[in-house]
Order: structure tokens, then C-alpha cells, then sequence
């Protein structure tokens, strides 16, 4: 059985009326994932979709959404990068604060041959931001920032390694490959 458009955009119509009701627009939102189970939906672009195919979704339903919302306070960049190298390459949307640490990356994973050279990369990137942001304290190190770290792939436990471990992370088999890292300073 698949949703019918009219579905899902119900869905989305439902969702729009929740996030209104608390003085959020889901036009404004950092990230929109969208899991599927047999056919990707298209979802309206200003939504920032980040389409994800796992193996099994809980309550047997066939597609979700999870916004992620943010107050119009922060004005984020946005900005796709390519990343590459040995046993490596991916595509990160980058969704970011240059006032304060604030960060989303979503990377969309081309080859993962090599997942400890990815994760390391993806740190000296991330240490590289967050030398340049204003922040409450001077501790040394990103991992304190880190409070969401998120890996979709057929083999998702190849990623639990590094920093990935000392952070909290989440390993989801999936038919796609990608990455979503969240990072904030709360104290600012």
C-alpha cells in the first residue's frame, strides 16, 4: 500500500497547523527528515528535506516527518560542500550560525569505503568551526557541543567508532547513506 499525495500533504497541512500554534513555521525549519518506505515523496524544497529510506519504520507506517524547528532569532548560512577523500565521499548541506555555535550538517554519503576517514574529516570540520565561534567558555574540544549525531546506512554499526562513540549518536540501518550532526552551545 502507498500514501497518496493528497496523504501527505495532509500530513504536512497537520504538521504546519501544530508548528503554527506554537509560533513556529515549518518554512523556517533547519531540517525536514522525511523517512520512507517504498516511494520518495517530493516534498516542497523550502522545507529542507532530508530523505532517508530505513529498513523498518516503528507503527508500520509508511512515511514520517521530523522537523527540526528553530526560532527566527538565528539567522543560518547555508552552504553544500563535497568531501573526499581516501575511501570517502560525500555531500554535506550546511546549515549554520557565524553569531553563535549553531549547527546542522546533513551529509549524503556517495562512498563510504573507508568510515573512519569520513568521521575524521567530518571532526577536523567541525573543531575548524568552532574554533571561529563565539562560545560561553574556552574548554577545548567540540564533543561537549555535540547533541545529536545521527548514521543511515545498510551497515550503520561499521560507523560506531572515534568520536562518534563519546558523543550521543544513533545507528540506523538504512537503504540510503547519510550523516546528520547537530551542534549547539545552550549556554549562549
Amino acid at each position: 500500500m502507498e500514501m497518496s499525495n493528497d496523504q501527505i500533504y495532509t500530513a504536512l497541512r497537520n504538521s504546519e497547523a501544530i508548528a503554527g500554534e506554537n509560533g513556529f513555521k515549518l518554512t523556517n525549519s533547519n531540517l525536514c527528515l522525511v523517512y520512507y518506505l517504498d516511494h520518495k515523496p517530493m516534498i516542497n524544497p523550502e522545507l529542507n528535506p532530508f530523505y532517508i529510506k530505513p529498513t523498518k519504520m516503528p507503527k508500520n507506517s509508511e512515511i514520517e516527518f521530523e522537523f527540526h524547528l528553530r526560532d527566527t532569532g538565528t539567522m543560518l548560512e547555508n552552504s553544500e560542500v563535497t568531501i573526499e577523500g581516501e575511501g570517502y565521499h560525500a555531500k554535506i548541506q550546511k546549515r549554520e550560525s557565524t553569531i553563535k555555535l549553531y549547527l546542522i550538517w546533513y551529509a549524503q554519503i556517495e562512498n563510504d569505503a573507508n568510515p573512519l576517514n569520513l568521521i575524521q574529516k567530518l571532526k577536523k570540520d567541525i573543531e575548524d568551526y568552532v574554533k571561529k565561534i563565539k562560545r560561553t567558555d574556552n574548554v577545548e574540544g567540540f564533543e561537549k557541543y555535540v547533541n545529536d549525531v545521527r548514521v543511515y546506512s545498510p551497515d550503520a554499526e561499521k560507523y560506531k567508532q572515534d568520536w562518534f562513540l563519546d558523543v550521543p549518536a544513533v545507528f540506523i540501518n538504512s537503504e540510503t547513506r547519510g550523516i546528520v550532526i547537530s551542534a549547539q552551545d545552550f549556554n549562549n
